[in-house]
């Protein structure tokens, strides 16, 4: 089995020797991917009327297998940068790629969890008794 010597060899670029490029269109095609799935949704859930024409082209595009495919590529590709970094260096890999994915994640996550919640609460979709349990509904489903 040939060893790789090099980065050029499997498609990654160093910049000032350490730092792996990530130079690709992928982020492109996965907001289309997210944009097609937002209008199909949003079209279909608001029931947006005079919109049919829209939705006829977006649905062949298939957008929540595109984004699901491309982002299963690029994390795999994040793990395999993560371990060439550290076999340049030494170490286990895979503390530092899970401690870079959560630090990537749960930010985002809490914030639109925080910010979701504070818009259900100021439209009154909610009130504050349903989230902490103390109002007499099982779910904020019933009302």
């Amino acid at each position: 089995m040939k060893s790789v010597n090099s980065h050029s060899e499997i498609g990654w670029k160093l910049i000032n020797g350490n730092e792996i490029s990530r130079e690709n269109n992928f982020d492109l095609i996965r907001l289309f991917a997210a944009l097609q799935v937002l209008l199909g949704h949003g079209i279909n859930h608001l029931q947006i009327l005079g919109y049919d024409e829209i939705l006829d082209v977006i649905s062949f595009f298939p957008g929540v297998m595109v984004f699901f495919v491309i982002s299963g590529f690029l994390i795999t590709r994040s793990y395999i940068n993560c371990s060439i970094k550290k076999s340049m260096g030494g170490g286990k890999y895979i503390l530092q790629y899970i401690k870079n994915r959560c630090l990537r994640i749960f930010p985002a996550l809490w914030f639109a969890f925080i910010l979701a919640m504070a818009l259900l609460l100021l439209f009154k979709v909610i009130s504050l008794g349903m989230v902490f349990w103390t109002d007499n509904h099982i779910s904020i489903l019933h009302t």
